[in-house]
């Protein structure tokens, strides 16, 4: 049941031709065991009488009081000619349906399985065989420990009465069998139906445990319509059916806390996986340093020899806003530009003065009085020049 599904889109017909596909084992399955059981038809006639046997055993004097047969097979009456082989049919038929269900289950979910998601599978996947081997637990109680009991209590009830007189026909024998037989096995899967509810999500633990009295309702309701009809079977039933309840319940507390624990590894695990392929990307895109190498790489630019290097001992000397000038410190160079040299750039007295001596020959400045304008050498003003 584990088997990969493939999400193939399907049409109607070929749905309908799978799930034909799908039932052709379980019939052929059914029809082989239906032959291979009548031919073993009186034996399970015994085997279905069996619990009846057992029940006499308990209260032989009882038995005997109400006309069954102490030692010996009780005789079950027939009120048709044709039910001696319909009961022999039905006996095969029972048994083979019983040994059959399991594969007529797994065709089902074969075909139910491909629309799941993978949530979904893993979850039928879990449950339906437990589902199925609670049922059969349940028959196997019911048959060698349920019915033998029941019919005792049964038979006890009626050899109270001085009127009554066990006349028990076949084919009501078997329904009633039968019938009994599939109560037990569907009581056995409350705890697996419990489980199945919280872990799909339908309902927590916390509100099944909160509502426990809708639950005795229910089950008193279930009781009341699986149990005869009389009130000390009806109590006889419910105390199962609350003990396979609360039992589904603690079953449910552990699964569920399981199932917490599972959630929280696979977590971490997803964390630490991400943490790593995280990891092995970044490695992927940052060179790795050669781990033989033990100076680091020095961060240090080294200036070029070819550039005059600054003095490191130099004080850097902090920028002041210009102080305004005294109105008195106001010279003719200061007037004349801001390019002109001020009084604080002359030389000291210390230096020798600039002699003529020193500078490049130049012609002679004209002699004063010998100018042909008759000016005296001095450059006439501008204001004479308006005359």
């Amino acid at each position: 049941m584990a088997r990969d599904f493939l999400d193939v889109p399907m049409s109607l017909g070929d749905h309908l031709d799978e799930l034909r596909r799908r039932l052709i084992w379980p019939l052929i399955s059914l029809a082989a065991l239906f032959f291979g059981a009548f031919a073993f038809e009186n034996r399970l006639q015994v085997l279905f009488a069996q619990p009846l046997v057992w029940a006499i055993a308990i209260n032989p004097e009882h038995a005997k009081t109400v006309g069954l047969p102490v030692d010996g097979l009780p005789r079950l009456a027939i009120h048709g000619i044709w039910e001696g082989p319909l009961a022999s049919m039905k006996v095969s038929f029972y048994t083979a349906f019983f040994i059959a269900f399991p594969v007529l289950v797994y065709q089902l979910w074969m075909f139910i399985g491909v629309g799941l998601v993978h949530r979904e599978r893993r979850l039928a996947f879990l449950f339906v065989p437990a589902g199925i081997m609670f049922f059969y637990a349940g028959t196997l109680v019911g048959y060698f420990i349920g019915l033998p009991y029941f019919y005792s209590f049964m038979i006890k009830w009626a050899a109270h009465n001085p009127l009554a007189e066990f006349q028990l026909q076949l084919q009501a024998y078997h329904q009633d069998f039968i019938r009994m037989t599939v109560v037990f096995g569907l009581i056995a899967d409350i705890p697996w139906l419990v489980m199945v509810m919280v872990r799909t999500g339908f309902v927590t633990v916390g509100q099944l445990l909160r509502n426990w009295k809708i639950a005795i309702l229910v089950n008193t309701g279930i009781a009341a319509v699986v149990a005869p009809p009389d009130a000390f079977s009806m109590i006889v039933m419910m105390i199962p059916l609350y003990g396979l309840y609360f039992l589904g319940v603690g079953l449910s507390a552990l699964m569920m806390r399981r199932h917490r624990r599972l959630e929280e590894k696979e977590e971490a695990a997803e964390l630490a996986r991400m943490a790593e392929e995280e990891r092995a990307a970044h490695e992927a895109q940052v060179p790795r340093e050669d781990p033989s190498t033990d100076v680091a790489t020095s961060s240090v630019v080294h200036a070029d020899p070819a550039q005059p290097q600054a003095d490191e001992t130099a004080e850097t000397l902090p920028i002041s806003d210009p102080h305004p000038i005294p109105r008195d410190a106001i010279t003719d160079d200061l007037v004349a530009g801001d390019d002109a040299p001020s009084s604080s750039d002359q030389p000291e007295a210390s230096e020798p003065p600039f002699t003529s001596a020193d500078a490049a020959p130049t012609e002679p400045p004209p002699a004063l009085g010998n100018d042909e304008s008759g000016t005296g050498g001095e450059t006439p003003r501008k204001d004479d020049d308006r005359g």
